[in-house]
């Protein structure tokens, strides 16, 4: 991270839901970098408390579903996106809030968003997981996090199952990427940011995302 943004809304406290699966040290890093402050935490009432959630994640969907189904957090965060209250979802969970995945059989996500994953074709000629630096194909940017000067941002993926791209997501459909198929990279909603990329390892551009979606709320 060579240069150093700072939000110039009010600082705020960033929830990070602590379910024992998520990337915390690197999301609370980026988070602290921007001068926010972050709060790991699985505790409703804590989280309640914060401006922002944020679900990271990493591993299989279906371990991560479960564990998060653990904490008892499920229904808070389903009312909470529903709300329309700040919140992002990066990798994991990401996936974790659509209809589910097929990832080692069937299973159900937080069915926030429409869809389902599939795992990268076998035909496509690349090796699995996608893990490495992709560009961004932006369709619209509905909370700003965008630099309108960076038409293909180039961020960090580690993933082997996608969200086909469709209609079905109700206009939030933000930015594509392609690993020899096309996917769905970024959602965006009112106070929503998801991404399948981590903004936490993109360097500039990903903190950039991060800060201009803060400075948004």
């Amino acid at each position: 991270m060579s240069r150093f943004y700072i939000s110039y809304n009010a600082l705020m406290q960033i929830g990070i839901l602590d379910y024992g699966v998520g990337n915390m040290g690197s999301v609370k890093n980026a988070i602290t970098h921007l001068g926010h402050t972050p709060i790991v935490s699985s505790d409703e009432a804590v989280l309640s408390t914060c401006d922002c959630l944020v679900l990271p994640g990493q591993g299989a969907f279906g371990t991560a579903i479960s564990a998060l189904k653990q904490t008892g957090l499920v229904p808070f965060i389903q009312d909470w996106v529903t709300e329309k209250k700040p919140f992002v979802g990066i990798c994991v969970g990401f996936q974790l809030l659509f209809e589910g995945s097929e990832e080692k059989g069937a299973h159900d996500g937080l069915g926030l968003l429409p869809g389902k994953f599939k795992h990268f074709p076998e035909n496509i000629g690349l090796s699995i997981p996608h893990m490495g630096w992709n560009p961004l194909q932006i369709t619209q940017d509905i909370n700003g996090v965008f630099d309108t000067d960076d038409t293909a941002p180039f961020v960090y993926f580690v993933h082997s199952y996608y969200m086909p791209v469709s209609d079905s997501l109700d206009g939030g459909l933000s930015a594509t990427a392609k690993y020899g198929v096309p996917f769905v990279a970024v959602v965006q909603r009112e106070n929503l940011l998801a991404c399948q990329f981590h903004p936490e390892k993109s360097g500039d551009v990903g903190i950039g995302i991060l800060e201009r979606f803060f400075a948004s709320l």
